[in-house]
Protein backbone atom coordinates (compact mmCIF):
# COMPACT_ATOMS: atom_id res chain seq x y z
CA UNK A 1 0.00 0.00 0.00
CA UNK A 2 1.48 3.56 -0.90
CA UNK A 3 1.10 6.28 1.47
CA UNK A 4 -0.28 9.91 0.28
CA UNK A 5 -0.54 12.78 2.00
CA UNK A 6 -3.04 15.22 1.69
CA UNK A 7 -3.67 18.92 2.72
CA UNK A 8 -7.01 19.71 4.79
CA UNK A 9 -8.43 22.75 5.51
CA UNK A 10 -10.43 22.99 8.83
CA UNK A 11 -12.84 26.45 9.65
CA UNK A 12 -13.64 26.36 13.34
CA UNK A 13 -12.89 22.99 13.83
CA UNK A 14 -15.16 21.44 11.13
CA UNK A 15 -13.17 19.86 8.14
CA UNK A 16 -14.35 22.09 4.96
CA UNK A 17 -11.84 20.27 2.02
CA UNK A 18 -9.75 18.38 1.52
CA UNK A 19 -6.92 19.08 -1.15
CA UNK A 20 -5.57 15.79 -2.68
CA UNK A 21 -2.73 17.21 -4.57
CA UNK A 22 0.88 17.13 -2.60
CA UNK A 23 2.17 13.14 -2.56
CA UNK A 24 5.07 13.48 -0.27
CA UNK A 25 5.15 14.80 3.08
CA UNK A 26 7.79 16.85 2.59
CA UNK A 27 5.82 19.19 -0.24
CA UNK A 28 2.68 18.91 1.86
CA UNK A 29 4.81 20.01 4.60
CA UNK A 30 5.92 22.90 2.90
CA UNK A 31 2.57 24.01 0.99
CA UNK A 32 0.37 23.28 4.41
CA UNK A 33 3.17 26.04 5.83
CA UNK A 34 2.73 28.47 2.85
CA UNK A 35 -1.62 28.01 3.02
CA UNK A 36 -0.95 28.93 6.88
CA UNK A 37 0.56 32.00 6.36
CA UNK A 38 -2.07 33.28 3.90
CA UNK A 39 -5.06 31.90 6.07
CA UNK A 40 -7.50 33.87 8.26
CA UNK A 41 -6.64 33.21 11.81
CA UNK A 42 -9.83 30.65 12.16
CA UNK A 43 -8.96 28.53 9.19
CA UNK A 44 -6.78 25.48 9.80
CA UNK A 45 -4.59 23.32 7.83
CA UNK A 46 -3.35 19.82 8.62
CA UNK A 47 -1.15 17.24 7.07
CA UNK A 48 -3.17 14.43 7.00
CA UNK A 49 -1.79 10.62 5.64
CA UNK A 50 -4.41 8.33 3.55
CA UNK A 51 -3.79 4.69 2.17
CA UNK A 52 -3.80 4.11 -1.30
CA UNK A 53 -3.40 1.13 -3.41
CA UNK A 54 -1.68 0.69 -7.22
CA UNK A 55 -4.38 -1.35 -8.73
CA UNK A 56 -5.45 -0.93 -11.76
CA UNK A 57 -9.12 0.43 -12.91
CA UNK A 58 -10.98 -1.28 -15.52
CA UNK A 59 -13.35 0.95 -16.77
CA UNK A 60 -16.10 -0.79 -18.52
Amino acid sequence: MKKQYVIARYFRGWHVETMCQPTTKKDADKRCAKLQKEASPLTEYKVLKIGTTNKKVAYI
